[in-house]
């Protein structure tokens, strides 16, 4: 049953039409499809730039047909724009002198010439100035008076296109303005701006109501762009055709079929879409969508050589660029989705054949594609640019990846259903047997088909699988680029609020603290902190000032007075109001805490006025004392080396500690630099990393916990809490973190390759394909440069790890301990640089312990990459572990003899002087030791160093040695009974007393150690008593 609603287009003017005739009318010709619509009634052109006029063009529009919204939503309509030569008014035009115009002409013409000469200052070429033919008499005769002479018809201006488009984006009624193209192309010289281009202003509306649903609609847009490396079997004469199966308006599957592909070599691109072939050649196909100019959001999944895309230089090609449009209400849309769901594939047939000739098999080619589709099922995208590789057609290949029932191009061939068709061996009709057969025929026929029964069913001939198509002199695989674009996305995107408060869910509650945590005295200490910071921090800027003005010696703000102008500097770029906002923060603390005021703020009042003085002397004197302190430590020389923080120190140690199997020493020193770091977010994650490296998933996912809780946007405590809860196979509550982490940093790579990897680890094809998209679009962003990125770890480094999307992942991975995730990053690089790949895998198998497999992936690396310090340093470790020290001593020197390792191998230096002691080679172990000392310090390298100075009996170093230790760290006990025993030797009993009650009460386990202090004790109390 058709419904038909009208549509009606009002053209309401022209605007900016400049008219070729002194007296014009101007009027417009519709079509659509094909159908003149008609011709809007003749308007005089004037002097103004907008003619009013009204006339309504109306096309009917059957919106329970497919087809009529289809053939809407696709194809424009055109109007064609005439100027027409008009005519004045008789009576007046008679009482003109018959060659007025050519006068009037003349004069206008000499007049310019005289203006060119004038403000041109040189001649002009009279000769070079031609009078227009239509102001000439067509007789040419110069005596004949007749009426004034007009041009005998009318003047094609161009073209203009409506786009109804907005009627399916639910707008009822809208007003355009449309542009006049001409139909030749201009000229440079010719070109003018748009917003001075003639243009229609036209109104469209539907009569009546009842137009289109507005929810649960969707538009589905197809472009064909073009078929790149050819092979030989094509040619420029040829007809190209593309067919795609997608629903239509009404959830029926339909061929969308696009004509007219055309062969094309060099870099002569359309960059605009085009509309499907009409009926008229000469309209301008046009869109004003632009084609996409570059390569980075095609899916490549046949790893297609896209420079073609972007340059195709000589190489031909058959281009398309056209774009097709379908309506879907709402069952049509499921449908759609459902398709994606269960296939993740749309059908397309490519068919050339010659034109003129029989479109069989020996003239034509008949191709398929399946185009991977499945981005679109994640939320929130709504375009897919893919790069499909084209292949044989395969009936049963296409049905089960795509699920196409039947071929455009090849109608009897139904893949869905392959019916025996009935043959009738007399050429007659078919007739019915059982109502004119006897029982003995019918006794002799079952009989027969008893018969059939027994004979060998007939053998079926399995059709030769498709075969992929390759072109051009390199073999390079022949693909079609293909986009779809909806309007919008099949599966809504989740809100940040809603992953915000998702997050919140997953997090535990904040500690309810008091508000009042601060005393005066910490006020005041506070308010003295702020000044110094303000202070150098005004120093750094006055040296930045003074460079600026070094390099312009020019008055660059405007004032010669230095004072002024660095005041006029640190106002243009902020900073002023930076200061004056801190310090007014600092000071009302110190003010509140310190100088409680609680009587009547009268200004008046002499008490308070008083109290005020008493405020701004108190705050002057402390602001003194910090500057005076700081005036006179600054005349001290700056210290050339670069003390690093106590928070980086304690890291350091705790790995150490770590890594040589003091597991409570080191979660002592995590968790006093989670207690003094200013930044708990970071200490709280290497909390994390430490017990993923211990093996405890629960300690660190509280951890990571409490890291979100200090800083909720901090990406590396995001990604952690997200693999942890995969882990636990929470999947949405992982997606939910994962999101979250990129939507505050959109352009960090390692984010997007993991996020690929989770995808793809749960079946999320869509997700992994769009998340790999993303890392490609950023793979040349810097890299990160803070803590995490940038510290090596003491058993492996990332230096040599290339700058490649997997590799850095997999790198990131395995120092957060995720080897699952970094085993299944690693699996994509392995066309790569294999050397990294197996030196990564050794890496992995050295931490799970595996240290035999580890020592093979090793000495694979050093065969693929060649000696390198970090390979050789990783055979040392696995040669430790499995105790062959001489293999492992020889690793490690190797290591030293690079000339290409950093100074700072810490862990290389600990154990050569392990393997060096072991052996008796104290001396070249405390060598070693003072070489860590050297670079980085710690507690565990100066006992060692201490030690071995005790043991030689030189007591001076040996305790110069320990007080370094206790330094660092103060709470080992080993350092303090070793003091102890020095002290007893040394005869200095009081220190000696002092260091063992300190021993004590850090908790001393080494019985040994306690037993020769114990020794010494009685010894001297024997001495002496």
């Amino acid at each position: 049953m058709s419904d038909i609603k009208h549509v009606r287009i009002t053209l309401c003017g022209y605007k900016g039409i400049v008219p070729t005739y002194s007296i014009a009318d101007v009027n417009v010709q519709a079509h659509f499809l094909g159908t003149d619509l008609g011709t809007s009634t003749k308007a005089a052109l004037t002097d103004d730039e907008y003619c009013a006029t009204s006339f309504d063009f109306v096309i009917p529009c059957d919106v329970n047909s497919a087809k009529s919204l289809d053939d809407l939503i696709s194809n424009p309509l055109q109007f064609k724009v005439y100027e027409h030569p008009g005519r004045g008014d008789k009576k007046i035009m008679d009482q003109l002198p018959a060659r007025l115009s050519q006068d009037a002409l003349a004069t206008s013409s000499e007049t310019t010439i005289n203006l060119i000469e004038v403000f041109a200052k040189r001649t002009f070429d009279r000769s070079a100035f031609v009078t227009p033919e239509c102001y000439q008499s067509p007789r040419g005769s110069k005596s004949e008076k007749s009426e004034t002479p007009f041009p005998a018809g009318p003047i094609l201006l161009g073209s203009a296109q409506l786009d109804f488009l907005p009627l399916f984006q639910g707008r009822e009624i809208f007003t355009q303005s449309l542009l006049i193209h001409k139909s030749e192309q201009p000229y440079d010289d010719d070109m003018v701006p748009v917003n001075l281009m003639p243009c229609l202003m036209v109104e469209v509306n539907i009569e009546g109501d009842g137009w289109l649903p507005r929810k649960y609609t969707n538009i589905l847009s197809v472009t064909i762009e073009s078929i790149y490396n050819l092979p030989n079997v094509m040619s420029a004469d040829m007809d190209y055709s593309v067919s795609v199966n997608i629903p239509n308006a009404h959830s029926e599957q339909e061929h969308v079929v696009i004509h007219g592909g055309t062969w094309k070599t060099g870099t002569n691109m359309c960059n605009m879409k085009l509309w499907p072939k009409g009926h008229d050649p000469e309209v301008n196909r046009e869109t004003c969508y632009r084609m996409a100019d570059t390569v980075d959001t095609i899916h490549n999944k046949i790893n297609a050589n896209l420079e073609k895309v972007a340059n195709p230089g000589s190489d031909p090609r058959v281009e398309f660029n056209v774009i097709k449009r379908n309506y879907l209400m709402e069952q049509a849309s499921r449908l759609f989705r459902k398709n994606l769901k269960d296939y993740r594939h749309l059908p397309l047939e490519v068919f050339i054949s010659r034109p003129g000739m029989p479109k069989d098999a020996a003239n034509s080619l008949h191709l398929m594609a399946n185009v991977d589709l499945s981005t679109l099922l994640y939320p929130g995208v709504s375009r897919c640019r893919a790069s499909c590789g084209l292949r044989t057609f395969h009936k049963k290949e296409i049905l089960q990846r795509t699920g196409l029932q039947s071929s455009y191009f090849a109608p009897d061939v139904n893949v869905g259903k392959c019916a025996t068709p009935v043959v009738d061996k007399k050429g007659g009709k078919a007739k019915d047997d059982k109502s004119k057969a006897s029982k003995s025929d019918k006794g002799a026929s079952s009989k027969v088909q008893d018969l059939k029964q027994l004979l060998p069913s007939p053998v079926v001939v399995e059709e030769p699988p498709s075969v992929l198509v390759y072109g051009n002199q390199q073999g390079e695989r022949t693909f079609i680029v293909v986009e779809i674009e909806l309007q919008k996305p099949l599966e809504m995107q989740r809100p940040i609020e809603d992953l915000t408060v998702d997050l919140i869910n997953l997090l535990p509650p904040r500690p309810m603290l008091s508000k009042h945590v601060i005393s005066a005295r910490l006020a005041v200490k506070q308010y003295r902190d702020g000044i110094k910071q303000l202070t150098e921090d005004i120093l750094s800027q006055h040296d930045k000032f003074l460079v600026d003005m070094a390099a312009c010696p020019c008055v660059q703000f405007g004032i010669r007075d230095t004072k002024n102008a660095f005041l006029t500097f640190l106002q243009k770029n902020g900073i002023y109001q930076t200061y004056l906002s801190s310090f007014t923060k600092i000071a009302c603390v110190a003010i509140k805490e310190k100088f409680p005021y609680v009587e009547e703020t009268n200004p008046n009042n002499k008490d308070y006025q008083n109290y005020i003085g008493e405020v701004f002397s108190s705050l002057t004197k402390e602001s003194h004392d910090m500057i005076n302190l700081l005036s006179k430590s600054g005349v001290e020389p700056k210290a050339t080396t670069i003390m690093p923080k106590e928070e980086d120190l304690f890291l350091l140690y705790g790995e150490e500690a770590c890594e040589i199997g003091a597991i409570l020493l080191a979660d002592r020193y995590f968790l006093e630099r989670v207690c003094q770091a200013k930044k708990k977010a970071t200490s709280w994650f290497d909390y994390a990393v430490f017990y993923l490296k211990t093996g405890d998933e629960e300690k660190a996912f509280e951890c990571v916990r409490r890291s979100l809780l200090e800083n909720e946007k901090f990406k590396y405590s995001l990604l952690m809490f997200a693999l942890l809860l995969c882990g636990r196979n929470k999947k949405e509550e992982a997606e939910t973190c994962f999101l979250t982490a990129m939507f505050f940093h959109p352009t960090w790579l390692e984010g997007w390759v993991t996020m690929h990897l989770f995808y793809s680890h749960i079946g999320n094809s869509e997700g992994a394909d769009l998340c790999l998209e993303m890392a490609h679009k950023y793979m040349n962003t810097p890299k990160s440069n803070d803590y995490f990125t940038n510290r090596d770890n003491l058993i492996w480094t990332t230096s040599i790890c290339p700058n490649e999307l997997f590799f850095r992942t997999a790198a990131l991975l395995i120092k957060m301990y995720f080897f699952e995730f970094a085993e299944k990053s690693l699996t994509h690089t392995k066309n790569g640089n294999r050397g990294v790949y197996h030196y990564l895998l050794g890496v992995i198998q050295y931490y799970r312990k595996n240290y035999e497999h580890a020592l093979v992936h090793a000495k694979e690396a050093e065969q693929l990459h060649g000696p390198d310090y970090a390979v050789n340093a990783l055979a040392g470790h696995c040669y430790l572990a499995l105790d062959k020290l001489a293999d492992a001593k020889n690793e490690y020197m190797g290591v030293l003899e690079s000339f290409d390792r950093p100074d700072d191998i810490h862990l290389v230096f600990v154990y050569l002087a392990l393997i060096s002691e072991r052996t008796g080679d104290k001396q070249f172990a405390k060598k070693m030791l003072l070489s860590a000392c050297k670079y980085s310090p710690t507690p565990y390298t100066w006992l060692g160093v201490g030690l071995i100075y005790y043991s030689q009996k030189d007591l001076i170093s040996a305790e110069q040695c320990l007080l370094q230790a206790n330094v660092c760290d103060n709470r080992l006990p080993e350092v303090w009974g070793y003091l102890a025993l020095i002290n007893l030797e040394l005869a200095r009993y009081s220190e000696a007393e002092l260091c063992y009650k300190q021993t004590k009460k850090n908790k001393i386990v080494n019985e040994e150690l306690v037993k020769k202090i114990e020794k010494a004790w009685t010894w001297v109390n024997k001495t002496l008593y």
